[in-house]
């Protein structure tokens, strides 16, 4: 178990092609993956799934994530937390953003 990252903590660049992100846990947020603000994720085919944090059991993001054919399911409390600008606290949307570029087969 992790504070944060549970399965993947970015800092940087990261490609995830065809693969599984399952069964991880984080105290705090990112069960599956923590994206960091100056990271960036591409995910594709792959399977964010049954991940558990304190927020964004499978996704929580600040940085810019790209899903290309990517499922989630079962992650807990939710599947993507978006971190506004100035912080989880703050109000309005970061510019960074989750972008889903078409639908899991």
């Amino acid at each position: 178990m992790a504070g944060v990252g549970g399965g993947i903590h970015n800092l940087g660049i990261t490609t995830i092609v065809d693969s599984r992100i399952e069964q991880n846990t984080a105290t705090f947020s990112g069960g599956g993956i923590q994206n960091t603000v100056v990271g960036k994720v591409t995910a594709a085919e792959s399977r964010i799934a049954s991940n558990t944090a304190g927020a964004g059991g499978g996704i929580f993001n600040g940085g810019l994530v790209e899903l290309v054919g990517t499922e989630f399911d079962d992650n807990t409390p939710d599947d993507c937390v978006v971190v506004p600008v100035g912080g989880p606290k703050a109000g309005g949307m970061n510019h960074r953003s989750v972008q889903k570029t078409r639908p899991a087969h």
